[in-house]
């Protein structure tokens, strides 16, 4: 085997599995097997070049290239580009193998305290801010540079989590805060600019779930002359499991099928609440009710005339909501209700 190939010999019982940057190359070696690898695939590779360093010097493989053994302090010099020109693995000139900054590390830091230097090893930065406020401040930025900030206690909303450049800004302001439970943040630096760019901003995930929702209807109608009906709305989460607050909704009734408030047709009208609360819309086609904290509401319906009423339900529109019992309706399964008065 000439000296463009490295042969790595598995010198264990059991199989090998050896992966580099980018998982390229990968290989596995049976137990007492071997592996050609081309050098191209070795230098610059840091991965690869750790991961057969470590095994050379505790023994799990010996290579050999061009008939000649390779050493764990060859391997280093293969990591950092030895036998390239620098340009070949350095094509940015900044005395960093390229191949290294391209592995993705994520280093996660967590802060308590009242401030924090943010380091420029740092990755992702936890907070929590349960005893006090958090001040967070920048280094320098250099190009590229990425952090992500996440309220990891979700005690932003109480104690606010400041950040900070040392010098330039956050999407030109000297500050950016953080006031929501559970936000995050990913920034980036732009030299041209000499700005912190908001690559992303999540607010409350767990607030987005529990708000978007989907909604059950059974209704009853009455017979042989009888005029009243109840009506039973169950509201989920999205998985299709009980919300565990209360929520508003606007009910509708329509002789046409899948009509909503503004097509509100017929006889149907809604009555008192026997779980949660009917807030408006006694006696009329629509109501706005509100669950009781398992997602229920459960109220007599009435009817005077022989017809089938369609009912549905939808997000409260606006002044009919409290912020708190605030949601959005993204699915319905209606039902019908027919009266023979």
């Amino acid at each position: 085997m000439s000296a463009t190939f490295m042969i790595v010999t598995n010198a264990t019982a059991n199989a090998l599995s050896l992966t580099g940057d980018d998982r390229k190359p990968s290989v596995s070696i049976a137990r007492a097997g071997t592996a050609n690898i081309n050098i191209i695939d070795v230098l610059g590779n840091v991965l690869l070049c750790d991961t057969l360093s470590t095994w050379v010097t505790a023994g799990t493989v010996t290579i050999t290239r061009g008939g000649v053994a390779v050493t764990a302090a060859q391997l280093t010099a293969y990591k950092q580009g030895a036998d390239m020109d620098r340009t070949d693995y350095d094509a940015d000139d900044d005395l960093v193998v390229d191949a290294a900054e391209t592995i993705d590390v994520v280093s996660r830091t967590k802060v308590t305290g009242i401030t924090y230097t943010v380091l420029a090893g740092d990755t992702m930065i936890q907070t929590d801010s349960t005893a006090n406020v958090i001040g967070l401040t920048l280094p320098a930025g250099v190009d590229g540079k990425t952090y992500i900030i996440k309220d990891g206690a979700g005690t932003a909303g109480t104690n606010a989590v400041t950040i900070t450049p040392t010098v330039d800004t956050i999407e030109g302001a000297a500050t950016l805060t953080l006031i929501r439970d559970f936000e995050s943040i990913t920034l980036a630096y732009d030299v041209t600019d000499t700005d912190w760019k908001v690559i992303s901003r999540v607010e409350n995930t767990t607030l987005l779930n529990d708000t978007l929702v989907q909604v059950v209807i059974t209704a009853v109608g009455g017979v042989a002359g009888a005029t009243a009906g109840t009506i039973s709305v169950q509201v989920n989460d999205m998985d299709g499991v009980a919300l565990t607050a209360a929520v508003d909704l606007e009910l509708n009734s329509s002789l046409t099928q899948y009509a909503g408030t503004n097509a509100a047709t017929g006889t149907a009208f809604f009555g008192a609440a026997t779980t949660g609360t009917l807030n408006a819309g006694t006696g009329t086609l629509y109501a706005h009710v509100t669950t009781d904290a398992t997602g229920l509401y459960e109220g007599a319906l009435a009817d005077a005339a022989d017809e089938t009423a369609y009912f549905s339900a939808q997000t409260a529109s606006g002044g009919h909501s409290a912020l708190a019992n605030g949601c959005v309706v993204t699915a319905v399964i209606p039902n019908d209700a027919t009266w023979a008065a």
